[in-house]
């Protein structure tokens, strides 16, 4: 199992004060993590890769502002508003 990763499809709630439609705006994204963590830790991590990744993508927020919504295994195709980024 050493080397081997897990996918993860995280959804984040962007917190109120960043959005105008009020607790509707979601932030979607892959993580990739390693297998060998403990299942617990994978999920962990993957939040914590993907909060990264929507502070970088909006400085403005704080990582820790965004809410888990939703986590998944593997790599789900999100089709939000007809947005396919990936």
């Amino acid at each position: 199992m050493k080397g081997e990763v897990c996918f993860y499809t995280v959804i984040l709630l962007y917190p109120d004060y960043a959005t105008d439609d009020y607790g509707t705006d979601v932030y979607m994204e892959w993580a990739r993590v390693r297998a060998e963590l403990p299942q617990q830790d994978q999920f962990a991590h993957a939040v914590r890769i993907v909060r990264g990744k929507a502070h970088k993508a909006n400085p403005h927020i704080k990582a820790e502002d965004f809410a888990l919504v939703m986590l998944m295994g593997g790599r789900i195709q999100g089709l939000a508003d007809g947005y396919s980024g990936y």
